[in-house]
């Protein structure tokens, strides 16, 4: 596999044929074979996976969300036509986004799609081959569907062979970080109000109380009785024909303000979802933090100094006033 711009090194294993590790055409023997995987890269971030016909794997329609099937496009730069093969194994594109086999098939025909990387399930690990075969946990490769180079074709797993429809190039972008960079960002669902609150209290009427016994009702500072069978519940008592009876009842703690749950993060009185490792919460989305290699920020841009920062922003924002919208070099991802 060609990679550029990326620090690499040639690993060869030693393993026993009979495990059937080896994808070419020709059958194992009985003894063991050296299985060449490929190269592992370090450092190589925001690339292009080239294709039959000069096309790149691509996220369908765009959507970097769990499910989307990967499909063969014209390339375009975009950022869900942007991989790294990382040190681990994992194909990753923006945010925590990887590439994976659909319901971890192990069948021919498997589709491949947007899946999450911390999931850290074997179907989320890829190794490359001296062929430009990408392969994955279940000893299958990447594969072209029907062979077929128009743009749209499903991306799937199939038995590995020596057809072009599996062979693949990462194309680096040009070494060295650029001046300035844009953050890549997402949005996170409407935030809610708090409704958590510590071990035995309760959430009523958006405050957190003692909570109440079983069966008695809570009503700000009191829990109340329940009536005995038979009787009609009513707010204070309990009265079945002409007996009434007094509901019992005993004060409980003033009611505390909740809070939000161990997965969200509160910002402006809200609960939103926490951002992901790398993100920082801003508004209702969340943006990726600044890379080592431009850690200077000014607003969605990092630079590799405050002023080449500031400089790129001046002309983001000189460039969006024009009409022709916010545009930049994406940052390495978090």
């Amino acid at each position: 596999m060609k990679l550029e711009g990326t620090l690499r090194r040639h690993v060869t294993l030693l393993v026993p044929a009979a495990l059937g590790v080896a994808c070419s055409a020709a059958p194992l023997s009985n003894d063991d074979a050296r299985v060449d995987v490929g190269v592992v890269t370090e450092a190589l971030s925001n690339g292009s996976v080239v294709g039959l016909g000069g096309k790149c794997l691509d996220a369908k329609g765009g959507a970097l969300v769990i499910g989307t099937p990967i499909i063969l496009w014209d390339c375009n730069g975009q950022e869900w036509q942007k991989w790294r093969l990382t040190s681990d194994g994992h194909l990753q594109t923006q945010r925590d986004f990887c590439l994976t086999i659909a319901n971890d098939s192990t069948e021919n025909g498997a589709k491949v799609v947007v899946g999450l990387c911390s999931d850290n399930r074997a179907a989320r690990l890829w190794r490359t081959d001296s062929a430009g075969r990408i392969r994955g946990f279940n000893g299958k490769c990447i594969d072209v569907e029907g062979g077929s180079s128009a743009s749209g074709t499903a991306i799937i797993m199939w038995d590995c062979h020596d057809g072009e429809n599996q062979r693949w190039s990462l194309s680096a972008a040009a070494p060295g970080a650029p001046d300035a960079c844009l953050k890549s960002s997402y949005d996170r669902p409407t935030g809610t109000p708090p409704t958590t609150c510590d071990a035995g209290r309760t959430f009523e009427d958006g405050l957190c109380y003692q909570t109440c016994p079983v069966g008695f009702e809570g009503r700000a500072t009191r829990c109340i009785a329940p009536c005995p069978p038979g009787f009609v519940t009513e707010p204070e008592t309990c009265r079945s024909g002409g007996t009434i009876l007094g509901r019992p009842s005993f004060d409980r703690s003033v009611g505390t303000l909740p809070h939000c749950s161990d997965v969200q993060s509160e910002q402006g009185g809200l609960c939103y979802a926490r951002c992901l490792n790398g993100y920082e919460p801003v508004a209702t989305g969340c943006t990726s933090t600044c890379p080592a290699s431009q850690p200077f920020q000014c607003g969605l841009f990092c630079g590799v100094t405050q002023a080449k920062c500031d400089a790129a922003a001046l002309a983001a924002v000189a460039s969006s006033v024009s009409g022709n919208g916010l545009s930049g070099e994406s940052c390495a991802l978090p």
